[in-house]
């Protein structure tokens, strides 16, 4: 019985620094201020928010370096944009979760198509979709119709 309570403290006694360690390490991260974009400081966060940033900091983390680096270009982007345009792009966000998975698939699908294109024919289709959003909305639809049809028969 005084070996088992030996063998207790001690590890008690080595596990302690690595608890205090710990409990600093927690304590840091709370102190730290990191500032939302809404202008919150870390402190003024709700427990809901304090984890749900953590959960993305770890997510973050996991990444792999070119990953990390892609989204801190998206987000300097991001960052530069005017309210406006912040505003439109939550917009597209939201409709984009709104899609049911099958069909953002597919517009998945379609995207990798199109970036497999040559960087002319890109550039043609740009052109066409550009010119397709400039007229009326009823013109559109009829020239869009048209389009997929055209499409339709070259790729049967």
């Amino acid at each position: 019985m005084k070996g088992k309570w030996w063998c207790f403290l001690l590890a008690v006694l080595l596990m302690a620094p690595l608890s205090n360690a710990w409990a600093q390490h927690r304590m840091k991260q709370d102190q730290i201020c990191l500032v939302a974009d809404n202008g919150q400081r870390w402190k003024d966060l709700t427990p809901e928010q304090r984890r749900e940033l953590r959960n993305r900091y770890r997510r973050y983390h996991e990444l792999d370096p070119a990953e990390r680096e892609r989204l801190r270009k998206r987000y300097d982007e991001y960052r530069h944009l005017s309210p406006q345009e912040r505003e439109q792009l939550k917009h597209r966000m939201e409709r984009w979760r709104q899609l049911p998975e099958e069909k953002r698939q597919e517009l998945k699908q379609k995207y990798q198509r199109y970036r497999q294109l040559p960087p002319e024919k890109q550039q043609e289709l740009r052109k066409k979709w550009q010119e397709l959003r400039q007229l009326p909305p009823e013109e559109r639809h009829r020239r869009h119709k048209q389009l997929r049809e055209e499409y339709f028969r070259k790729n049967d």
